[in-house]
């Protein structure tokens, strides 16, 4: 808006609301033009990681990888852009191998920050993930990222046929439904 009386409009907030639609009205081409519209106007990581994950859901891979490429560039410390990646080389380009790598640095990167937040927390008092890292909202975000890196890596290794890599990787998550499954699978 070019009315001097209006605050400035974050970013951030203009991600989220193209993000939100795409889910409510599943519309592609709409989230696709205005991510991409966003990305011109300023170009972030989140930008590039959203554009990336709408690009993916409706079989755009190589576009996907680019987006997903590019954020990490900006923003190399960040999990969830390396959990997308696993998903796309997983389920979208399927080359597992690729995938455990990208969801093994999602792990890492989960479990640092995982750690970094309990230490804040134990000495301060509070956390501080909503600072970078593709912005997560709380605590429970990155524990949640953290588990579907685990779950995604055992995936992969399933597919590669390394099922005792698989198992181990699915022991360190909590004993849900869809771990239970995927372990059945396996034996």
């Amino acid at each position: 808006c070019s009315d001097p009386s209006h605050k400035p409009i974050r970013m951030t907030n203009v991600i989220k609301v193209a993000w939100y639609r795409y889910e409510r009205d599943k519309d592609a081409a709409q989230a696709l033009r205005e991510l991409t519209e966003a990305n011109v106007v300023k170009k972030t990581s989140e930008g590039l990681y959203t554009l990336g994950r709408v690009h993916a859901d409706v079989g755009n891979f190589d576009a996907a990888d680019a987006c997903f490429v590019e954020a990490c560039k900006m923003e190399p410390t960040s999990p969830k852009i390396w959990l997308e990646i696993g998903h796309l080389y997983l389920k979208g380009f399927q080359v597992p191998i690729i995938a455990v790598k990208a969801y093994g640095r999602a792990k890492e990167l989960a479990t640092f920050m995982q750690r970094r937040e309990d230490t804040l927390r134990n000495e301060h008092g509070y956390g501080c993930v909503s600072e970078g890292q593709t912005k997560f909202s709380d605590g429970a975000d990155v524990t949640a990222t953290q588990e579907n890196a685990v779950i995604g890596r055992g995936d992969a290794f399933s597919e590669l046929g390394q099922v005792s890599s698989a198992l181990r990787e699915y022991e360190q998550v909590p004993e849900t439904g869809r771990v239970q499954i995927r372990k059945m699978k396996i034996i």
